[in-house]
């Protein structure tokens, strides 16, 4: 009777893991809650569930493995990973904002409760790992559905990106899920084991589809790993075999459907062909991809920042602000990197060399336990849930080294279930008395975990506030830019409204903008410009880099009628931000009111140095020229741009305007002569502008309209009959005209041959002309 109730427990506790670690997967289908980015929500959606789980534990200590606390003593992967996080929290203290630092490392303690809740889940229930395989095989099935079916209706490869905002995010968030369908493949047979592959052959196709470079070199490890240390553990036999199959055959498969599609739909160098990109993802031999190249640039700059702060860093979450001084040349407009793309080297920019390497050191202890349980374990379950950490490992840890996984909460789950299976694979429960059980030692963990879940979910709420009204500001802001005004009905955001909602925790945005400068700009298109000045200022001291504030300063002072300020703020923006059109284009504005022609010339230079694009040229020559430049001196400037590119037609547009400058202004004159009836002047300014454009056909007709008009039908003639095979004066005028002429000369058989030719164009006039002369 005993034992039946024992099992029954054991089966209700299951059953509640289960449900837990659903709890966990369905991240995947939050919403984003009008943020400007999905994990905020995410990270607000893993503190309840730490928490949940936390009071849970603590109400039924019976889920809680006995010697919870000796195995963790007894752990090196844990001693390594929490002095990995104290010296997180240690670089706080030397934070440059102390409010992204504190953001920051609260994710990671989210992190950290939910691996330790993993481990309580999972300990001595490593059989559940298979029904937990099954269960993500489910989830993965629906959102590859889900995916697909969207992309069936637009077939914008570059729309692929499910609920995780990002085409890459979700690349990575699926391969860290591919070893969970590989071990319920090889564990489950029938119905249950199809299910598993069609959602592996979805999610690859999925991930092939991304043309994420890092994603594929990860998922290529991992079937590597997988193969190599299953047939080391088994004998390779006909069951054996068709497990292999049911693996290898689907990646084969999504394979030449990927391509399939990539050949119908694909419009990039990104979707040519899964091939090609792979054939893209030697960095070293490939220089000339501006994705990598900027990546080894990040990483250039990561160790210049490592080397002036080797100890404690510059801040956990602190790399979005003391890097962008480093790129300034390297990224457009006011975008940064949030992310150095390899958590390693952020890591250490961070909270220093020691840290970085020994967080490292995680993955070299991890790698070490794997193969070693996998080589010397005579347990088939321990070998085999030791290579699936390994493939875990493999997939994450080459993320690391190209991307940033170490704040995205869908791949952190994977990490979370690697080091807890790492702990607890192999440990056999340790039966222990009743009596020698102390009930409030096995609950100090969830106690620990809940009340640090609960200080975690505050800074991770008013993150998830924060992120929801950087949503709402940019809408606004787009919309103001826009239509050049704020929107008469339903106004989306005004400065009360963010003043009201200011976060504290972060101050500064996910694109590392000052909350308070969104204030700033909200007053200044409410035109509050002396209330916008102070919250521009509080800008500037929160981040000094991104020139946003100053380019906003330039514009009050412009408008307050203070050319001087002006441009001083309108260059300060622009050396800041070199590469910003917006910075760019007003400090060119601002120089041309100055008459600065030197630095125009210098503005263009540099920002043309950074950004080559033949648009520079015009927009630079335009300014140049309202602050009188002479025409010979511009035509030498476009001639510059014009051996960079030479077929443009922009350029060449407006070559020919600056050439024809003179001739526009004395055809004005020629004209406002002409209907004066003073036609000896017009004729002395259109042969001035012919003398500046000797091809001009309507030059040309004008000039021979002018000596129609004076009677002087000889010279008339001269000028008209160079242009009477005009193609672009085709209306019939010309020909009417030398058919008058020559009528008046008394020669009607060239009159009349001419007027034939305009009534042919229909030109209106001639008809009269021919029934008069020519009948």
């Amino acid at each position: 009777m005993k034992s039946r109730l024992q099992n029954k427990e054991t089966d209700s506790l299951n059953y509640i893991v289960l449900l837990f670690i659903i709890g966990y997967l369905l991240m995947d289908f939050l919403p984003s809650f009008e943020t400007i980015e999905r994990y905020s929500p995410q990270y607000v959606y893993l503190g309840l569930v730490n928490i949940v789980i936390g009071v849970y534990c603590y109400c039924n200590s019976k889920i809680v493995p006995q010697n919870l606390i000796s195995i963790y003593k007894g752990s090196t992967i844990l001693k390594v990973y929490v002095t990995f996080l104290f010296l997180c929290g240690a670089s706080i203290i030397t934070a440059i904002n102390a409010s992204l630092a504190v953001v920051a490392f609260s994710k990671l303690l989210i992190v950290f409760c939910m691996f330790l809740n993993l481990t309580i889940l999972l300990y001595n229930r490593l059989e559940l790992l298979f029904k937990i395989a099954f269960i993500v095989g489910v989830s993965i099935l629906i959102q590859s559905i889900l995916i697909l079916y969207d992309f069936s209706k637009t077939l914008d490869l570059s729309g692929i990106k499910g609920n995780s905002g990002n085409i890459n995010i979700l690349a990575a968030s699926f391969n860290i899920k591919i070893p969970f369908l590989i071990l319920g493949i090889i564990h489950f047979s029938n119905w249950k084991r199809i299910m598993l592959v069609l959602a592996l052959l979805l999610s690859i196709t999925i991930i092939f589809l991304t043309g994420s470079r890092a994603t594929f070199l990860g998922l290529i490890i991992q079937l590597i790993v997988f193969l190599v240390f299953y047939c080391k553990i088994n004998t390779i036999k006909k069951a054996e075999f068709i497990k292999i199959a049911c693996i290898v055959f689907p990646v084969i498969i999504s394979f030449f459907v990927s391509n399939l599609i990539f050949a119908k739909v694909g419009d990039s160098e990104r979707y040519q062909s899964v091939g090609s990109r792979i054939g893209q993802i030697g960095l070293t031999n490939n220089q000339t991809d501006s994705s990598a190249k900027l990546r080894l640039d990040f990483w250039k700059n990561a160790g210049e920042i490592i080397t002036e702060n080797p100890l404690l860093g510059v801040g956990i979450g602190n790399w979005k602000i003391k890097s962008l001084p480093y790129e300034k040349t390297l990224v457009d407009d006011s975008y940064i990197s949030s992310n150095a793309h390899n958590d390693f080297l952020e890591l250490m920019a961070e909270t220093g060399i020691v840290n970085g390497l020994l967080y490292l050191s995680l993955f070299i202890f991890i790698v070490w336990i794997s193969v070693k349980k996998i080589l010397q374990s005579k347990e088939k379950e321990v070998q085999l849930i030791a290579l699936f950490s390994l493939m875990l490992l493999s997939g994450y840890g080459l993320d690391a080294l190209l991307n940033f996984p170490l704040y995205i909460p869908a791949v952190q789950l994977g990490f979370c279930f690697l080091l807890a299976l790492t702990l607890v694979n192999g440990k056999e429960e340790v039966t222990v008395s009743e009596s020698e059980i102390s009930v409030p030692g096995i609950k100090k963990v969830p106690v620990a975990i809940t009340i640090i879940s609960l200080v975690c979910l505050y800074f991770a709420f008013s993150q998830f506030k924060a992120a929801q009204l950087e949503y709402k500001f940019k809408v606004y802001q787009a919309a103001y830019r826009v239509n050049d005004m704020l929107p008469e009905t339903g106004r989306l955001l005004e400065s009360n409204d963010i003043i009201a909602n200011l976060p504290t925790y972060p101050s500064l945005s996910f694109y590392s903008e000052p909350f308070v400068e969104f204030a700033g700009v909200s007053l200044f298109y409410e035109k509050k410009y002396k209330e916008a000045l102070h919250y521009f200022e509080l800008a500037q001291k929160l981040n000094p880099y991104l020139g946003n504030s100053d380019w906003y300063i330039q514009k009050i002072a412009f408008n307050n009628g203070d050319i001087d300020k002006a441009y001083k703020y309108a260059k300060i923006a622009f050396y800041k931000r070199p590469r910003n059109k917006d910075f760019y284009l007003s400090a060119l504005f601002i120089a041309n009111e100055k008459k600065d022609t030197l630095e125009m010339l210098k503005i263009h230079n540099q920002f043309s140095k950074y950004r080559k694009i033949p648009e520079n040229w015009v927009n630079t020559s335009k300014a140049l020229q309202l602050s009188g430049f002479s025409r010979q001196k511009l035509i030498s400037f476009l001639d510059e741009g014009l051996v960079a590119f030479p077929k443009d037609s922009l350029l060449l547009e407006r070559k020919s305007d600056v050439l024809h400058i003179l001739r526009d202004n004395y055809l004005l004159k020629a004209q406002q002569y002409g209907k004066e009836q003073k036609f000896n002047m017009a004729i002395i300014y259109y042969e001035k502008a012919l003398n500046e454009d000797p091809k001009n056909e309507v030059v040309i007709q004008n000039i021979g309209i002018c000596y129609f008009k004076l009677d002087q039908y000889k010279k008339a003639i001269d000028y008209l009959s160079k242009i009477e095979d005009a193609a672009s004066l085709n209306d019939g005028k010309t020909e009417y005209i030398l058919g008058t002429c020559y009528i008046a000369l008394q020669d009607k058989t060239k009159g009349c041959k001419y007027l034939w030719i305009s009534k042919n164009k229909n030109f209106p006039a001639s008809e009269q002309l021919l029934e008069r002369f020519c009948k």
